[in-house]
């Protein structure tokens, strides 16, 4: 967790009961719970290892493009509206196989 004075944001890691549903050969979608803070949570940055993918809003995100038959590994980190960020918890997972 980072912080700058005293806005407290309270890390995903400890709330974050993070979901991987809808798996497919190209694509998945990411759910966590919501963070919260004592200035408001502003938005999560979504992760594919460091690359970012995105910042939103809603506490569900579709990647897609992905490869088949590969294992990514993403996190979300929740930014508040002081600008602190929280420590990004990291799920790890596998595309399908391509079917024939």
């Amino acid at each position: 967790m980072r912080n700058s004075g005293m806005n407290v944001l309270i890390s995903l890691a400890s709330c974050f009961c993070r979901r991987a549903t809808a798996i497919t050969n190209s694509s998945v979608v990411l759910e966590w719970n919501a963070s919260q803070d004592n200035v408001g949570v502003s938005g999560y940055e979504v992760r594919n290892g460091t690359w970012l993918l995105d910042t939103v809003r809603d506490t569900r995100y579709q990647v897609s493009g992905l490869s088949s038959n590969t294992t990514y590994s993403f996190s979300v980190i929740a930014l508040d509206a002081a600008g602190n960020r929280s420590d990004g918890s990291v799920i790890w997972v596998t595309t399908s196989a391509e079917s024939n």
